[in-house]
């Protein structure tokens, strides 16, 4: 999965976030530092979103496909 990473510098520190994934953020004093965090936030929270989804849907009938989109 790709998403798009936004930089901003704050003081000493770079802060990072993406829209696709909103409140995913990361922090680093490089900009390196901050993508590496972001990346880690990204997929703790798709591991989350996935884990709660497969808990909600136990036991139903149900078809899973990956799909690609694009922006």
């Amino acid at each position: 999965m790709e998403v798009t990473a936004i930089f901003e510098k704050d003081d000493e520190w770079w802060i990072a976030w993406t829209e696709e994934v909103p409140g995913a953020f990361g922090q680093g004093h490089t900009l390196e530092e901050s993508g590496k965090s972001l990346r880690d936030a990204v997929q703790m929270m798709l591991e989350e979103i996935h884990a709660q989804s497969l808990q909600e849907t136990e036991g139903r009938p149900m078809i899973r496909e990956r799909i690609t989109v694009s922006l």
